[in-house]
């Protein structure tokens, strides 16, 4: 994309080039990323906006964390939210014992913004990647 330059107003177009098809070379990413904005938007859990009700909604899973692995709960009275981050390149099998209908948001391959039915029994975070569900009450 070119070199990184701190102030480019007076540099060449090689550092100050726009790409017009980067969209098109990462199809993948765009799309990923444009189904994370779509999926915030469509559940107001995620624009929680006081410091009040992200300590009394939003706790850490202790239990689950280890190095490169977070885990997060986000009380939700239509439906308890579950955010896995791993940033290890290995795979990390969960046993969350969730009750009822369990609704899948985001795994590495795909977004899903207004959620995908899942019949999930053990939950698996694939390496280097996050996977966002939801246990329907």
């Amino acid at each position: 994309i070119g070199n990184f330059v701190k102030n480019s107003y007076d540099s060449s177009d090689n550092i100050n080039n726009f790409i017009w098809n980067l969209s098109d070379l990462n199809k993948d990413v765009f799309e990923y990323t444009k189904n994370l904005i779509a999926l915030r938007k469509n559940n107001s859990v995620f624009t929680i906006s006081t410091q009040d009700e992200v300590m009394s909604r939003i706790s850490l899973l202790g239990e689950l964390c280890e190095d490169f692995f977070m885990a997060y709960k986000i009380l939700d009275e239509k439906g308890d939210w579950y955010l896995f981050f791993n940033s290890d390149g290995e795979d990390k099998n969960i046993d969350l014992n969730l009750e009822g209908k369990k609704i899948l948001y985001a795994d590495k391959e795909k977004v899903y913004p207004l959620g995908s039915d899942c019949c999930l029994q053990d939950v698996v975070v694939k390496g280097s990647s996050v996977l966002i569900l939801r246990n329907v009450k």
